[in-house]
């Protein structure tokens, strides 16, 4: 008797552990590529040794003004991006890429960057700015 019941609880125990150890039941990770393409992405600020310098007319020479930046990126590795600039309002539309591990993009209207943050509701961007024969840091903000 007793070993009947060592026999039927090992049973139980393996068909536990067996369907327990599903993958299964696993989503896939959620990669920078998904998040990237989920929605618009609305300019917020540019920030210089954290201060927001967004409307200094060096950044906004060279960006547009960041407030009016809106950046759609797709599936199939094509942006569309609308800003305001000194020339009225622009579109843009333009190839982007990561590289192999999504902490650095490239796209046409800002060249290379490196992917600070990105959620489902912020996209950081670091990048440098070049004025007057020198560059500076800077973070390029946006959010859903």
């Amino acid at each position: 008797m007793r070993k009947e019941l060592y026999t039927l609880l090992f049973a139980l125990l393996t068909l536990t552990v067996f369907t327990a150890c599903s993958k299964d039941d696993d989503p896939d990770p959620i990669t920078n590529t998904d998040l990237l393409v989920a929605h618009e992405w609305r300019g917020d600020k540019v920030l210089a040794a954290g201060i927001d310098v967004s409307n200094r007319p060096e950044i906004t020479g060279q960006i547009g003004q960041i407030k009016t930046v809106r950046l759609k990126f797709n599936e199939d590795g094509t942006y569309n991006a609308t800003y305001t600039s000194g020339m009225g309002e622009q579109s843009e539309s333009g190839q982007w890429s990561f590289n192999e591990d999504e902490t650095r993009l490239t796209f046409d209207l800002v060249g290379n960057v490196e992917v600070e943050k990105l959620t489902e509701d912020s996209l950081d961007l670091a990048t440098k700015i070049p004025f007057q024969n020198m560059t500076f840091d800077a973070e390029i903000k946006f959010i859903k």
